[in-house]
C-alpha cells in the first residue's frame, strides 16, 4: 500500500505544532484499521474506500491517492496494483473517487521462478 496525501502545511511549519498539521500517525492507524476491517473482493474497491475514509476523517487533506497492491493476484505476474485518487470539491458530499489505473508488475512471472525475486512495482505516474 502506498499513500500520497496533499496538505497545506504552511501553518504547521510556522507554529511547529502537531495541532496545526495532519497527524500522520493517526491517519495511518485509521487507514490500517479501515483496511483490516474491510471485506472487499477487489483492490479497486479497497483503494476507493480508503480514499473516502481519509477525506471523511481528515478535513485538512486537500488531495489523496491510494495505491493498493495485491501480490500473487495473477499466476503470470508478481502483483497487481490499483490506484484511486480524489480531492474534496466544494463540499465533501460532492467529491468523487476515481480508480484511475491499475498496473501489473513482474510479468511474465516465469522470470521470477528462474531466480529473479518478485519485487513491488514501481510507483506509476499519473
Amino acid at each position: 500500500m502506498n499513500l500520497h496525501v496533499k496538505v497545506d502545511f504552511e501553518k504547521a511549519a510556522a507554529s511547529d505544532s502537531i495541532r496545526d498539521a495532519v497527524d500522520y500517525r493517526a491517519l495511518t492507524r485509521r487507514l490500517t484499521a479501515a483496511g483490516e476491517s474491510s471485506r472487499f473482493q477487489l483492490i479497486e474497491t479497497l483503494a476507493a474506500h480508503l480514499v473516502r475514509v481519509i477525506l471523511d476523517d481528515f478535513p485538512s487533506v486537500q488531495e489523496v491517492r491510494v495505491e493498493a497492491e495485491k501480490p500473487g493476484a495473477l499466476g503470470t505476474a508478481c502483483s497487481v496494483r490499483a490506484v484511486a485518487a480524489a480531492q474534496p470539491r466544494l463540499t465533501r458530499q460532492s467529491r468523487s473517487v476515481s480508480v484511475s489505473m491499475f498496473t501489473v508488475s513482474g510479468w511474465p512471472a516465469e522470470r521470477g521462478r528462474q531466480g529473479r525475486r518478485c519485487e513491488s512495482a514501481a510507483t506509476p505516474s499519473l
